[in-house]
């Protein structure tokens, strides 16, 4: 483990001084095994053995640990154990054979606005109800962190991915790199209650457990562009609605963003900068695809 700490700082740019900020060892079956233990109404036991006398760890099969048995999840050979305020943890770790990747199913694009978290191009809408939620709950609160956060993968886990083979993302990477003092400070404190990071590393998870490819792409004009004609104009956009000044089309502006990033996603580029002008405004997505 420590290797792997200095070993770190060396393929990072601008190395410092490794810091051990989490008291956590993973170990593998050479120091323990896990047996069936039929006393005092316990399931199975873990037994940490590694030459100084054994411990016997008791526990029992749990709903939330039979949800991943059913799905063909088994226990791995390693386990994490680890220490906190709250006294000594013990993690078993699941694993499971990576699906290929999908070939055939359609593409969506996910665009993360600002009062909804997540709304999808083929009309999906997550989380809508929580911005009532936050301005309840206060303001840097971290019981109203947590309510949150519970209450948004809750809803995250209703997203339908059933013949999806490739959800379009928004690469918000570098997003506010270079605007520092830029966005009010209330603004950011509400887009914190939307954990930007960690709902990319729930879908990266499930995706790769369902075998659904995710793509980046930059979110260049993606907010200002119709959907409907391809025209871009700054005009469209007036908060929550979106309307075209060239063509009429009407739509919620998050879904308007969602349709603009299928679109990348189906025409394989990154950025509607790279492409012609005409093209971006030829470009229909009212029924097929065909162009792609």
């Amino acid at each position: 483990q420590a290797k792997e700490t200095v070993r770190s700082q060396h393929k990072n740019p601008h190395p410092r001084m490794p810091k051990v900020h989490n008291k956590t060892v993973s170990l593998d079956s050479r120091f323990f095994r896990i047996e069936k233990f039929a006393k005092n109404g316990f399931d199975m036991c873990l037994i940490l053995c590694s030459g100084l006398p054994s411990i016997v760890v008791p526990f029992n099969w749990t709903k939330h640990t039979n949800k991943f048995r059913a799905k063909g999840w088994t226990l791995g050979s390693s386990i994490r154990i680890g220490l906190s305020e709250k006294g000594l943890w013990i993690e078993l770790i699941f694993e499971k054979a990576r699906p290929e990747l999908r070939t055939e199913g359609k593409v969506i694009g996910v665009d993360r606005g600002f009062n909804k978290p997540i709304v999808t191009s083929d009309g999906q809408v997550i989380g809508s109800d929580l911005k009532d939620q936050i301005k309840k709950q206060g303001k840097r609160k971290k019981t109203s962190h947590h309510h949150i956060k519970t209450e948004l993968f809750n809803r995250l886990k209703r997203l339908k991915l059933e013949g999806v083979k490739t959800l379009v993302l928004e690469d918000l990477r570098n997003i506010k790199r270079g605007k520092r003092g830029t966005f009010p400070r209330r603004l950011n404190r509400f887009l914190s209650f939307w954990l930007t990071a960690r709902v990319v590393s729930w879908l990266e998870q499930r995706c790769e457990e369902l075998g659904i490819r995710i793509v980046y792409v930059s979110a260049y004009k993606t907010s200002q562009r119709c959907s409907h004609c391809g025209k871009i104009d700054r005009k469209n956009r007036r908060g929550e609605r979106f309307k075209c000044v060239h063509c009429g089309y009407e739509a919620d502006a998050d879904y308007n963003a969602s349709r603009n990033l299928e679109y990348l996603g189906l025409a394989g580029v990154y950025s509607l900068r790279v492409l012609k002008t005409s093209d971006v405004e030829d470009f229909s997505l009212k029924e097929d695809f065909s162009l792609c």
